[in-house]
This record gives structure tokens, sequence and C-alpha cells, in this order.
């Protein structure tokens, strides 16, 4: 018996290659707001995991505690 040595290799399908899939009413239109949110959450994922967004957060965060440990809620509101 002679030994095969061959073998495959079973992949995921990425989403982009799910979208191609897509197949019916208005499949165009479908496809095109799936690659869209693809695309969208493919960048947002980019943004989010980058060191600036983390720095940026960060400091908002700090900012926002700031502002909220200056006001004094006690005081009377002016009414303009």
């Amino acid at each position: 018996m002679k030994k095969d040595s061959s073998f495959f290799l079973v992949v995921d399908k990425t989403p982009l290659d799910k979208v191609e899939e897509i197949q019916g009413s208005f499949s165009s239109l479908r496809k095109f707001m799936q690659k869209t949110r693809i695309y969208i959450s493919s960048l947002a994922q980019v943004v989010i995991s980058s060191t600036p967004f983390e720095y940026i957060s960060i400091v908002v965060i700090i900012a926002n505690s700031l502002s909220l440990a200056v006001e004094d809620p006690t005081a009377e509101t002016q009414s303009y």
C-alpha cells in the first residue's frame, strides 16, 4: 500500500467569501450592504486596537473625571 503524502487543509471562509454566496432577490444590494458592514467593522477593529486610541480614551476619561470633580452639585445654578 502506497502512502499518500498529500493532504487537505480545511479553512473557514472569510466573511467576504461568504458574501459572494448570497443569492436571491436584491442580491447585489444585499452584497453591497454586507461588504460595507464588513469593511466598517474591519476599520473599527483597526482603530480600537491602536495605541493612540487607547491614549486618547484615557485622556478623555481623566478630563471627564476632573470636570466632574471641579463641578459643585450643591451650588445653585445661574439663570441666563
